[in-house]
């Protein structure tokens, strides 16, 4: 056995080992596989039971790396992956391209797990699958996106059935030596820790490092040393223990994670939660600006609101709807896949059912891509969102004090307003609403007066703006407004309501106050 350190294995010296190593260390190569040959070269064995650079990179021997790296065909493979990544990484994107001057420059995609390859086990099914796929579509995009979550000791539990037929959960260790990640670290060299108070006690955390091609994750760990044991393990696992052990999880993920950011210098205008695990960032963001600009909480929730965004995987489906679908699908495989797939040609191929396949793929990968599930969340959320929460912010959150007294007096007023009296005429096949209001001492530009009609067969709610067309004499304060709507619905369905505006502000869910007719 030799007796040199065993930090001095990794042949960090070797001239060529750097590129390799930033290979390795970029999960690029978990969606794009033009590096593939080169770890089947180093251990063909291990990188096929294990599709991770990182080990092979860390498990063959100085003497193979040596004899490779001196092959100028290999080198000169490795340089040209090299480049041709850096060409990537410095090429404009799809984002550069159509938004050059975007008021985004960051977005922090919050989630409890990431599914980015086996060799990160961090995840363990849906969730993580999303969150994975959106952080490599942003890489290809562009967008200028930060995902922060959570390094599991021992990630998610995997499923065998033991001799018996009984199902057998195990837990493998992770190792963060054998992973695809880098320690994250200040410019003096020191590891980025962070110190969170929770109650009774402080919980540090450790900062890690992943590289998704433009993008960065961010994980953190409580499994430092300066920690009590039974902190230690806070992060020992996904979704594992009971109700506190979650909590403290989310605690760690959303305020942690938010502070690590500042320790960055990271300065986000979206915060995006993939489902409610990092509610808890939305808080500590709030705490933040207090700290930055002296706003009451009321402000600074009001002014970063504008930069958040939660997102979950829940969807519904009405269930009439659910069983036609589920009826047309199993008379389309009764009646075409399922023959289709089995009328093979003579050499085997079932080529009716392959050109199905591929059709299939054409239409819905369009539609159902990652890629364009970011493209729209950024054209949707995240340039609106970045614009709406720049100018709250700007002045120390002048606008977004502004807002709050704004609340505040509809607040004081909101049973103020009335109605007087509503007339309805018909003509060709129109209803003509004439609605009387009396808004007392309120600036009509501070209401929008709406005519209202509940959903039907599973539709929308029908919404039509009013108009003010006349103050309604010997008043100082009372109005008529009019809308004509079709009258496919009864007019009984209608009925008029008062509800605040303002520019810029969400409604009803920034102002509740609705005051409804009838």
């Amino acid at each position: 056995m030799s007796d040199r350190p065993p930090y001095s294995f990794l042949a960090t010296e070797m001239d060529g080992f750097s590129s390799l190593a930033e290979l390795a260390l970029d999960l690029r190569w978990s969606w794009n596989h033009g590096a593939d040959g080169v770890w089947k070269q180093l251990d063909s064995a291990l990188w096929e039971l294990t599709s991770n650079p990182w080990v092979v990179l860390q498990t063959v021997s100085r003497e193979k790396l040596q004899l490779l790296l001196g092959n100028p065909a290999f080198r000169q493979e490795i340089d040209a992956l090299v480049q041709a990544q850096k060409r990537v990484a410095s090429a404009p994107a799809w984002f550069q391209q159509n938004h050059p001057q975007a008021p985004l420059t960051c977005a922090a995609y919050f989630s409890m797990e990431f599914m980015l390859s086996e060799a990160l086990p961090i995840y363990s099914g849906g969730l993580g699958n999303v969150a994975g796929d959106q952080l490599k579509a942003a890489s290809d995009l562009g967008v200028p996106v930060v995902g922060v979550g959570l390094l599991y000791q021992q990630g998610y539990f995997r499923q065998v059935i033991d001799e018996e037929g009984a199902q057998q959960a195990l837990y493998p260790y992770n190792d963060p030596g054998q992973l695809p990640i880098t320690p994250l670290r200040q410019p003096n060299g020191e590891w980025l820790r962070l110190e969170i108070p929770l109650p009774g006690y402080s919980v540090w955390l450790r900062a890690w490092q992943v590289q998704i091609g433009r993008v960065k994750l961010y994980l953190l760990d409580s499994n430092d040393a300066a920690n009590f044991p039974a902190h230690r393990g806070i992060t020992s696992e996904l979704y594992g223990g009971g109700p506190e052990l979650r909590l403290k999880q989310e605690l760690l993920l959303g305020i942690g994670g938010w502070r690590l950011l500042a320790a960055l210098g990271i300065q986000p205008e979206i915060c995006h939660l993939n489902e409610g695990h990092a509610a808890f960032a939305v808080l500590e963001r709030a705490r933040s600006l207090m700290a930055e600009t002296g706003q009451p909480f009321e402000v600074a929730l009001t002014v970063t609101r504008a930069g958040n965004l939660f997102t979950n995987q829940e969807h519904g489906d009405d269930p009439k709807w659910d069983a036609a679908e589920a009826e047309a699908l199993y008379d389309l495989l009764e009646g075409k896949v399922i023959p289709e797939f089995y009328a093979r040609d003579g050499q085997g191929v079932p080529a009716a059912w392959v050109a199905r396949m591929r059709e299939s793929m054409a239409q819905l990968t369009p539609r159902f891509s990652a890629s364009r599930a970011v493209r729209e969340y950024t054209e949707q959320h995240y340039l609106p969102g970045a614009a709406s929460y720049r100018q709250r912010a700007e002045n120390k959150g002048a606008v977004g004090r502004q807002m709050v007294d704004w609340r505040h007096t509809l607040e004081e007023k909101r049973t103020t307003p009335r109605f007087g009296e509503v007339k309805i005429e018909s003509d060709g096949g129109q209803n003509m609403f004439e609605v009387q209001v009396y808004l007392d001492d309120l600036d009509p530009n501070a209401v929008r007066v709406e005519l209202y009609a509940d959903a039907i067969n599973g539709g929308k709610p029908l919404l039509q703006e009013m108009t003010c067309v006349r103050q309604l004499p010997g008043t100082s304060s009372g109005y008529a407004y009019r809308a004509q709507v079709a009258a496919s619905r009864p007019a009984a369905d209608f009925t008029a309501r008062v509800i605040p505006r303002r520019e810029g502000v969400a409604v009803p869910l920034e102002a509740a106050g609705i005051l409804w007719e009838r």
